[in-house]
């Protein structure tokens, strides 16, 4: 695996094609703390990471990189808008 700044999404990418199962949970299990600076911080430099994995760890097509990026947003913005 290459490294990556997100090297646990990459790792749950690649246990998904290995076949194994993940299920959300609808509760917090941990928080931690979000530092200035950090790629969690800056929401569009986060963007630009899930994106390089989806195009350079992944392999995606652009067409496909890009609805999976529109469907993370998606899920990360149903999950955190109750927070």
């Amino acid at each position: 695996m290459q490294p990556v700044h997100y090297d646990d999404f990459a790792l749950w990418l690649e246990l998904t094609k290995r076949g194994f199962v993940a299920h959300g949970l609808n509760e917090d299990l941990m928080r931690y703390r979000i530092l200035q600076g950090s790629y969690s911080r800056n929401k569009a430099r986060s963007a630009v990471q899930v994106w390089r994995t989806y195009r350079e760890i992944e392999k995606l097509g652009p067409s496909y990189a890009a609805w999976c990026l529109a469907r993370y947003a998606f899920n990360a913005w149903r999950k955190h808008r109750n927070f």
